[in-house]
């Protein structure tokens, strides 16, 4: 069981986007961003596919 609370269709539609923003936003300005901000996201996203 996830320790999450469950996202609605809507929420997670709408935190995917929110992710793919950032994520374009961290390639275009990458010298601001390091690993710790890669996992970050990689987790965020993870949990909006959950």
């Amino acid at each position: 069981m996830s320790q999450h609370p469950a996202l609605t269709a809507s929420e997670r539609q709408f935190l995917t986007f929110a992710l793919d923003l950032a994520a374009d936003h961290m390639a275009n300005r990458d010298d601001e961003f390091d690993d710790e901000d890669e996992t970050a996201l990689a987790r965020l996203r993870q949990f909006a596919k959950e």
